[in-house]
């Protein structure tokens, strides 16, 4: 048996991905909901760890400005370029790097830590594609799957024309067909037009079995005539 074959980067990215599609928005602002930095790293951290993932992140420029809020108090905004570097553990010179920016206010020194934490936080969420809502999980999943494009009536109605053609040509019940396909009444375009090759295929290998001849060219089939008669078996 072939070793398999190691994961590079790339497909180890993807594989967090698929892990955390989704994250609820559970801390409390003053006026609002929102992920946090450690929800959002402990949401990949895991899978990180068992991939062999690392993620390096550098200061590369800042700049520091003052200003003053409308009550008068002196404030900082830190802002810096940034650059996030993921690495291969399994082979370090596999990695990718990605410009970023990052900004964090603060009345005193914290600004350079704010802003690296939440720069960390939104790289991630934007590198993996991570959806933020208020709704809980099911409630985010619902939407998604609500959301998602339908099987037209036209593809459906080929399905049992075809389905039913099937039945009639096997023991199988319409019922055991559709269940056996996975046919349901949510359907999607990709998933109709999977399924319907699939059928006709079904069926064309049926009629093959009952007609060993179907398909064959006019040459073929007077050739074998001629050989069957030849033989005596005409």
């Amino acid at each position: 048996m072939s070793e398999q074959k190691p994961m590079n980067l790339q497909q180890k990215l993807i594989e967090v991905r698929k892990a955390v599609p989704y994250l609820q928005k559970a801390a409390s602002g003053p006026q609002y909901q929102y992920v946090g930095s450690s929800q959002t790293l402990s949401s990949v951290m895991e899978k990180m760890n068992d991939l062999g993932i690392l993620l390096k992140q550098e200061i590369i420029s800042q700049r520091v400005t003052q200003f003053h809020t409308a009550k008068g108090a002196l404030q900082f905004m830190t802002d810096a370029d940034m650059r996030f570097t993921w690495i291969n553990a399994d082979d370090p010179t596999d990695r990718e790097e990605a410009l970023w920016q990052g900004q964090g206010v603060d009345n005193g020194e914290k600004g350079i830590g704010k802003l690296a934490t939440y720069a960390e936080k939104y790289f991630i969420l934007k590198s993996f594609n991570i959806a933020t809502d208020k709704d809980d999980p099911d409630s985010f999943q619902q939407k998604v799957e609500a959301n998602k494009p339908k099987a037209t009536e036209a593809m459906k109605a080929t399905i049992r024309t075809l389905v039913t053609s099937l039945s009639g040509k096997t023991n199988q019940t319409p019922l055991e067909i559709f269940n056996g396909y996975g046919i349901t009444a949510d359907l999607t375009p990709d998933d109709a037009k999977r399924i319907t090759a699939e059928l006709r295929k079904a069926i064309e290998t049926l009629e093959k079995e009952e007609n060993p001849r179907r398909g064959e060219t006019a040459e073929e089939a007077a050739m074998k005539d001629i050989e069957m008669e030849a033989s005596g078996n005409v």
